[in-house]
């Protein structure tokens, strides 16, 4: 039970990323992570985080799987990312 709901966990997150990442960008901010800025040049911004977001869930799902601990600290991980975003604001 607790794999399907840390993966749930990681799924929101990843909305919650995506949101907060399109927010920043659109008033005036930039991506750090010089590979994403990159796919977002190439494919598009809400293309790479659509795929980013189904990759993302999908490992966390098939790590989670194994090893339960680093779901968590996954999940912790994308907390603390959503946070750096909405300070950027």
């Amino acid at each position: 039970m607790e794999l399907y709901i840390l993966t749930f966990a990681l799924f929101l997150l990843q909305i919650a990323d995506w949101y907060s990442t399109v927010t920043v960008l659109s008033k005036g901010g930039y991506e750090q992570n010089k590979i994403m800025a990159e796919f977002f040049k190439s494919i598009g911004i809400n293309t790479t985080l659509a795929i980013k977001t189904a990759l993302v869930t999908y490992l966390g799902l098939l790590i989670g799987q194994q090893y339960l601990l680093l779901l968590t600290v996954l999940v912790i991980l994308y907390i603390f990312v959503i946070i750096h975003n909405w300070k950027s604001l």
